[in-house]
């Protein structure tokens, strides 16, 4: 179990990801380089990182540095820019202090289980903000789905 860091303002991605002073500097580059158990650490930008497809392995948390605050603009905010992007999941997810954003109601964006995985799916999400979403996570044909308009 690894613990990565990324930081779109002032990391890189030749970087190891192993530390605050050598983060990656995109999510899609960080959320490949995570293996099963890994944390993830996502500094707080003014900006939106983008939503982009992944594939998470077991067991994977991700903790954004401040709790999503749209008044005075300090938050980690995925967004996925109003199109079809599916993070698929080998198995349970935790999410701390993250603003999901911009899941598009008639698109394919969600947090997708995949049918290989065969133990019990957790997806967990913890001062979190969930907005402008229309189908955000789907548990395939196991139990049911979590969303809503806006």
């Amino acid at each position: 179990m690894a613990t990565k860091y990324v930081d779109k303002d002032s990391g890189n991605n030749g970087n190891s990801g192993n530390s605050a002073g050598a983060a990656y500097a995109t999510l899609a580059y960080a959320l490949a380089a995570l293996g099963a158990g890994d944390t993830l650490y996502i500094e707080a930008s003014t900006t939106d990182y983008v939503w982009t497809a992944a594939t998470l392995p077991d067991n994977v948390t991700l903790i954004g540095s401040v709790a999503p605050n749209p008044v005075t603009s300090e938050y980690v905010r995925v967004n996925a820019g109003g199109g079809n992007s599916i993070w698929q999941l080998s198995g349970s997810f935790t999410a701390h202090k993250i603003w999901f954003y911009n899941h598009p109601q008639t698109g394919s964006s969600q947090f997708y289980p995949l049918r290989t995985f065969t133990g019990n799916r957790v997806l967990t999400f913890e001062d979190c903000i969930i907005s402008d979403c229309g189908s955000l996570m789907s548990t395939a044909s196991r139990g049911g789905t979590i969303g809503g308009g806006s």
